[in-house]
């Protein structure tokens, strides 16, 4: 008579090559999942833009109140993200990741600049390394163009 089963070895070795394999894919699979916010928080930047824009041509000038645009975030806040617009120097609207990336703060920003061209980037303080999650996530956002200094002290990639 035989017997069938696994021998401890059998099993720790295929616990082993499950252990290497989540240890590859959870940091891709994290990035993933955060790309994913951000797209999230550039489509709502896109919205923010268009209603300022429309608000400008109906009163003249920009407003710093979401009460006053045609469009609506519960608790002035993008799933994730919090929320502020700017109107001196220029329009531009902040969306600031609620929680930092690697203990980084990382914005998406949306600017009105001359000509009314619209530019949305994934922005960081200079200081941040390049090895780090926040400037790999702006990078990987932006296909790896190269940073913008739209403010001093910070680099803004620009998401198209």
């Amino acid at each position: 008579m035989t017997k069938f089963g696994f021998t401890l070895i059998e099993l720790l070795v295929v616990v082993l090559i499950i252990g290497i394999l989540s240890a590859v894919a959870l940091p891709q699979y994290t990035q993933a999942v955060e790309k994913a916010r951000f797209m999230q928080a550039v489509t709502a930047s896109k919205s923010l833009l268009d209603a300022e824009q429309i608000y400008h041509m109906a009163n003249g000038y920009y407003s710093t109140d979401l009460n006053e645009l045609d469009i609506s975030f519960p608790n002035n806040r993008v799933k994730d993200f919090d929320l502020r617009i700017h109107t001196e120097p220029n329009l531009h609207i902040e969306l600031l990741r609620n929680k930092q990336i690697g203990g980084t703060n990382v914005w998406v920003v949306s600017y009105l600049l001359d000509g009314n061209r619209p530019e949305i980037t994934c922005t960081l303080a200079k200081t941040v390394p390049d090895a780090s999650k926040a400037r790999r996530l702006c990078k990987s956002l932006s296909a790896g163009s190269a940073p913008l200094t739209l403010e001093p002290g910070y680099d803004s990639y620009a998401i198209h």
